[in-house]
């Protein structure tokens, strides 16, 4: 039985993998048989026994990837399968930093630019590996932007010792789902 998504943009890498294949059913471009929107389907076998649970993965480059579990429904004729039939992805983030990002022990501070489109906020913290001497200003940042944070001096408490090395995380809070977008490296000799 055919079901049917709209992926935003339409052009996604679309795959639905459910819980009874090996391999996921890759979507093709088609028009919904009922309001003739374009959108994508999928060609689920009849030996996919109903309210199988499936995953759906939704990827296009410069774009944050949509991995969705649920349940398949198979029998409901026009169904589409899951709760919600459309998925927008979110823009992509581009994070600028060189690798890693070097401090003697006198510390100092550092930049972070984030690249993307207008409302889409993310934000930086210190990994727990550089938690006690790397310090970020809390909140978002919507768009482009950059976060400033600090690298503590050897001197300063808590005198983790020299040469210490942790991340800083940089994550997407759009979606409130908290994605990963960058881990940064911080050393400090």
């Amino acid at each position: 039985m055919k079901r049917f998504i709209f992926p935003d943009p339409l052009d996604a890498t679309c795959k639905l993998q459910p819980d009874s294949m090996a391999q996921p059913i890759v979507g093709v471009a088609d028009t919904h048989p009922v309001n003739g929107a374009p959108c994508q389907s999928f060609n689920v076998p009849s030996t996919v026994p109903d309210q199988n649970g499936a995953t759906l993965t939704i990827q296009k480059s410069g774009f944050i990837p949509v991995v969705l579990h649920g349940i398949l429904d198979t029998v409901t004729p026009g169904g589409g399968g899951f709760d919600s039939d459309v998925f927008r992805l979110q823009a992509g983030y581009e994070v600028n930093f060189p690798q890693p990002l070097v401090f003697d022990s006198n510390g100092g501070t550092g930049t972070i630019q984030v690249t993307t489109a207008p409302g889409s906020q993310w934000a930086a913290d210190p990994g727990a590996t550089a938690e006690d001497w790397v310090t970020i200003p809390g909140g978002s940042v919507n768009g482009t932007g950059t976060k400033t944070f600090t690298v503590k001096s050897a001197a300063q408490l808590p005198q983790v010792p020299l040469p210490r090395s942790g991340f800083l995380i940089v994550f997407e809070t759009s979606s409130g789902l908290g994605a990963t977008l960058a881990r940064v490296q911080v050393l400090q000799k």
